[in-house]
């Protein structure tokens, strides 16, 4: 009789380079006859667990999830995000081309992912974001809010005090969204497009996004605001593709001083997650500060090769 690992063997591997899925989960659907629930299962089911707690305490958690290549990191990701893509928003961030620039390449990265419509939706993640708003919750309310702009840009200013950085152009935005004919506007303004005069002034904001510093504190406005709806989990892939210093490593000090930001904030309803290959991870990891790492506060998951490979 063969042997369980036989037998396992003569089915399609899910891991193989030609069939793994290895890419933002966003532009590839994954084939669902290569999922095998029970492979990985307790580490997702941890991974749920971190984002009920982001969803309770509105507070940022950070995991490291490492494998070998081709162990199937990415494909982890698509998993996650289509079991609890109800549950959260999922962002996936490819590496960035140059660091000094890499708040703004996470701020468009974050609204294009948004963008995209779930499965079984008819709405994007950020038309849902935005609906799922606690200021949305009341019909009533809802109607008060949404009728003219600038009573819409002082509700939500006054539901949010002052923690809100550029409030009237960010708002501003928010209102846009909800109208079909500048929605996309709105989100070329989000994402940190440089609008020229005529769509500022339909969106009835001053100026575009074009430093690192607006950049953060945006992406701050998103994670104060998406504690009244959902956490949204950010994935970060594929890092061994990032800019590297003189010294020939990679620059991942550039993503833990990101992620230790973020941890400097409340609320800030962020999952971040950071998938990254186990040698990589090893070579460069005792060039990260201290206080850096010690920001990864939910863990660190490591996946195993299949009996496939």
């Amino acid at each position: 009789m063969a042997s369980i690992d036989r037998i396992i063997q003569r089915e399609v591997n899910p891991f193989d380079p030609v069939s793994l899925y290895t890419i933002n989960f966003w532009q590839e659907q994954q084939n669902p006859t290569l999922n095998v629930d029970s492979i990985h299962q307790n580490i997702i089911s941890d991974i749920e667990t971190v984002l009920e707690q982001v969803a309770q305490e509105h507070r940022p958690r950070t995991l490291i999830l490492t494998g070998d290549s081709g162990s199937g990191k990415s494909y982890l990701l698509g998993r996650i995000k289509k079991l609890f893509n109800t549950k959260a928003f999922f962002v996936y961030i490819d590496p960035w081309p140059d660091s000094d620039y890499i708040w703004r390449h996470i701020l468009r990265q974050t609204v294009d992912s948004l963008m995209k419509t779930p499965e079984g939706q008819t709405d994007s993640q950020l038309l849902l974001w935005l609906k799922g708003l606690l200021a949305f919750q009341n019909g009533s309310l809802l109607k008060k809010i949404i009728g003219e702009r600038r009573v819409f840009i002082r509700n939500l200013k006054g539901i949010y005090s002052s923690d809100i950085y550029n409030p009237n152009d960010f708002f501003s935005a928010l209102y846009h969204l909800l109208n079909p004919s500048y929605i996309s506007i709105a989100c070329e303004w989000l994402r940190g497009d440089d609008l020229d005069e005529d769509d500022l002034k339909y969106l009835g904001i001053k100026n575009s996004i074009d430093s690192e510093d607006s950049a953060q504190k945006i992406m701050t406005n998103l994670g104060i605001i998406s504690a009244a709806s959902q956490p949204i989990v950010l994935c970060f892939d594929n890092l061994d593709n990032i800019p590297r210093l003189l010294n020939g490593s990679l620059d991942l000090q550039a993503l833990f001083n990101i992620n230790s930001s973020i941890h400097t904030h409340y609320p800030q309803n962020f999952l971040i997650i950071i998938s990254i290959i186990t040698s990589t991870w090893k070579q460069n990891s005792e060039l990260i500060q201290p206080a850096d790492k010690a920001r990864v506060n939910a863990g660190y998951f490591h996946l195993t090769r299949s009996v496939w490979t």
